[in-house]
């Protein structure tokens, strides 16, 4: 069983987007882990914008990504970039997506440059620091979570060979940027250290970079949190495909299986120490998604058993790449259309779970959950091109339960109502939804998910619920 806070399903906005960075959105080439266009900063004042993030609140909302280690913390009103730096954080682009986060009802997480332009023969400055976390407290700008570096097993491709850090180092730097964060914000958590993990292959350039696995060793129960990313398939600007992005791939049983051995070996490294873990980077395809696949009900039906799969895991808060843009995103950035994957997300984090819970018998595909008022539910995803009649004697109590099916077409039903609004609540989404009675059997249509839930407490969570 997992308990699982109320942000559990959450997102990233890539700091490339906020400072306006090298991004995916409308380039196909990759240069130092980004995309090679100059993002336009987005604008977080959009009405329409606010509304869509705040129906997924509480969330954790993560700036990251690979401008992560590159960007200059000014912190004032000039916006011009130094040497040895990609762009800037001047004081107005924190200000927005931080009172963006406040706005929406959501939990800002940051994280923090330890890339070479802060670096002098490969020795960290710490000023930058005192400089973010002073700035932080004058302006009552209170901070749970902090990412000490983002992808550290990656820092060679994205720096050479020079800059790459070793976890000996990286240890002794948490370390010391923990005590200084714990100085201004002593309740704060710091995170890290975000390396990248391939389906198939687990952590990768473990063997001559630097891998959780040492990490964790130096810093045992030191770590707040261990930060790991993973995504199952590799877009078209990808350099390497380990599994190239399809709608074939993306609920062909390779992919979705893919996570499996990768969630088991972040497990073994963390539970002697008991460490927590999350998930604190995802989403479809590496690389920005894989245009017109990211955006399909095929990856939809990933994404809603891959949470369901992660639910399963030690894993506290899983962190979709991203909100908004590019193909990955589940918000289309200039036209602010919710995609497939918006829905299937609002439906799960509707749900209110807080614990998931293991299932015995014939539970392939099939998640079990308690929410905090006793409500019991489930998800069930039938990836197969063939209607499939369930039994649900094993899963469920006496309670008759209401069930909604959504495949392909009500999917896209929904998100045009949505889509053709200019404004958004949430009946938009309740309103188009068909609720059926069901006892102890559900047929689910093809490629289709049902979310079930029991009319009255469920005796299967009542003693949970005590707890």
């Amino acid at each position: 069983m997992n308990v699982m806070p109320n942000h559990f399903v959450s997102f990233a906005i890539d700091l490339a987007q906020i400072a306006g960075g090298k991004w995916w959105e409308g380039s196909s080439d990759f240069s130092m882990g980004r995309g090679g266009k100059n993002s336009n900063k987005l604008n977080f004042k959009r009405e329409k914008l606010v509304a869509l993030a705040w129906s997924l609140s509480p969330s954790i909302i993560r700036a990251g990504g690979s401008e992560a280690d590159s960007i200059y913390y000014g912190l004032d009103e000039d916006e011009s970039i130094p040497k040895g730096f990609q762009t800037t954080l001047s004081k107005r682009t924190w200000d927005d997506f931080y009172e963006f986060t406040r706005t929406t009802g959501n939990i800002p997480l940051f994280t923090l440059n330890i890339g070479p332009g802060y670096r002098k023969n490969n020795q960290l400055s710490y000023v930058h620091f005192h400089k973010f976390f002073s700035y932080l407290r004058t302006h009552q700008q209170d901070m749970r979570y902090f990412e000490l570096g983002n992808e550290l097993n990656a820092f060679f491709l994205n720096y050479g060979l020079s800059g790459q850090v070793s976890a000996k180092q990286y240890a002794g730097e948490y370390l010391r940027v923990k005590k200084i964060l714990k100085s201004y914000f002593p309740k704060s958590k710091l995170l890290g250290p975000a390396n990248a993990f391939w389906p198939f292959l687990g952590e990768v350039f473990s063997s001559f970079s630097t891998s959780s696995k040492d990490i964790v060793k130096y810093l045992k129960n030191h770590l707040d949190i261990l930060s790991w990313h993973f995504y199952p398939t590799q877009s078209h600007r990808c350099p390497v495909n380990v599994n190239r992005a399809s709608e074939y791939s993306m609920t062909h049983p390779t992919t979705v299986g893919s996570i499996d051995k990768v969630s088991e070996e972040v497990r073994e490294m963390t539970k002697r120490d008991g460490i927590e873990s999350w998930l604190g980077e995802t989403g479809p395809a590496q690389c920005g998604g894989e245009p017109s696949v990211s955006t399909s009900f095929s990856s939809s039906l990933w994404w809603i058993d891959f949470i369901g799969k992660i639910s399963q895991t030690n894993n506290k808060v899983m962190i979709r790449q991203t909100l908004i843009g590019s193909d990955y995103g589940i918000i289309d950035n200039e036209t602010l259309n919710v995609r497939h994957d918006y829905l299937s997300t609002y439906l799960f984090k509707s749900l209110r779970a807080r614990r998931s819970l293991n299932l015995v018998g014939d539970r392939d595909h099939v998640y079990s959950y308690c929410s905090k008022d006793g409500v019991h539910h489930l998800l069930i995803v039938n990836m197969k091109q063939k209607n499939v009649e369930y039994n649900l004697s094993y899963f469920m109590d006496n309670n008759s339960y209401n069930a909604i099916v959504i495949d392909e077409l009500t999917s896209k039903s929904i998100i045009d109502k949505i889509n053709k609004a200019n404004q958004f609540d949430t009946s938009m989404i309740e309103e188009n939804i068909t609720r059926m009675d069901i006892r102890k059997t559900l047929l689910i249509k093809k490629r289709a998910y049902a979310i079930l839930s029991s009319k009255n407490k469920s005796s299967i969570c009542s003693s949970l619920v005590a707890k």
